[in-house]
């Protein structure tokens, strides 16, 4: 019986007749196949080109952000503190830690905290003393944000943050942008400083703190004030999630300035209020020690009896003779609940 099979010859390669025959040329789907252009992590010029369409908003916030920078020009510096406390309670909000402006007040003042809230207070209390700050930083970021070498040079754990060489790489890049962005106003600076930050990953992921502190020096400057920071985060605590084009960031980062900014005015007309409505309820109160008891409320988020003593020169027994009689007026709230290292706070 005749075999079916394709005759055997000589050539191994005439056994695997069931293959098909290779192509004469190669496939465009085989490897290696081209590479595609690298994109840039961030690019400016796209900011750039969002600034540009969007001069009505830039000058929106401009002009709020000058209005409360001459709000502040006046001889109590301690205003300035008492957004500062606000305005980094809602960055904190933003990272998902929630703490009241006064606790962080008590903590910069006593280090009361508890375990769970210490690191975020610490943190908070960095911030604070940072955006306080009226000089830029201008030793680099390793020495501003504190990060130093490990024995490993670069990433020091999967899901940390860059140290040594690694994390000067991210520095001199993010130098770079902002030097790109030179000829941008601050507020856009501010925005691009913030933003290629987080793109870069020169923080964990997700943190609001080291950025907008970085960037307070940036988006303030010029100021003939004593306002040293942005209040974004007063203004919209979800501007510092990324996402969208660039010009609804910048946008969305305009309007946060803008509004950020009326929410500080209005609390500083609400302190002007509580200025003359004490000033009316102590009218009847001899001595000098009332009016200033309202000047010194007005200069720190929180005043103690040892505080009053000092900044007014009276003696313990009179600072707390009248921060009670102010409490039972209903000019001021205590906010400590103790018995001892008691702290007041006006009643606005």
């Amino acid at each position: 019986m005749p075999s079916s099979l394709p005759p055997n010859d000589s050539d191994p390669d005439k056994d695997l007749w069931f293959l098909p025959a290779p192509p004469e040329d190669s496939a465009p789907t085989d490897p290696p196949w081209p590479m595609a252009e690298a994109k840039p992590v961030f690019d400016v010029g796209h900011w750039l080109k969002a600034e540009s369409g969007l001069g009505r908003e830039l000058a929106r916030a401009a002009a709020t952000i000058a209005r409360l920078d001459e709000r502040l020009r006046g001889p109590n510096s301690g205003l300035v503190e008492r957004l500062a406390l606000q305005e980094v309670a809602e960055q904190l909000w933003a990272q998902g830690n929630w703490i009241d402006p006064e606790k962080l007040a008590l903590y910069r003042f006593l280090r009361l905290s508890t375990v769970q809230d210490a690191q975020y207070l610490s943190q908070a209390d960095w911030a604070i003393r940072r955006m306080l700050s009226s000089q830029p930083f201008t030793t680099g970021l390793a020495h501003f944000l504190g990060r130093h070498e490990t024995p490993l040079d670069g990433l020091e754990d999967i899901g940390k943050r860059p140290v040594g060489s690694e994390f000067g790489k991210i520095e001199t890049r993010w130098f770079d942008l902002q030097h790109q962005a030179a000829a941008a106003h601050p507020l856009t600076r501010a925005a691009i400083g913030f933003f290629s930050w987080r793109a870069l990953g020169v923080s964990d992921p997700g943190g609001v703190l080291e950025p907008m502190a970085a960037i307070s020096g940036i988006g303030t400057a010029g100021h003939r004030g004593k306002l040293t920071f942005l209040p974004v985060g007063l203004g919209d605590k979800y501007i510092f999630a990324q996402g969208n084009s660039e010009h609804q960031r910048l946008q969305n980062w305009f309007d946060a300035v803008e509004n950020g900014a009326l929410r500080c005015l209005l609390h500083l007309d609400r302190l002007e209020e509580w200025q003359a409505q004490a000033t009316r309820a102590t009218r009847d109160l001899s001595g000098k020690t009332p009016p200033a008891l309202i000047k010194a409320v007005l200069q720190a988020p929180l005043v103690s009896t040892d505080q009053i003593t000092r900044m007014i020169g009276v003696s313990k027994v009179s600072a707390h003779r009248n921060l009670t009689l102010f409490t039972e007026r209903g000019l001021l709230r205590e906010v400590t609940g103790k018995s001892r290292y008691r702290f007041w706070t006006a009643k606005i």
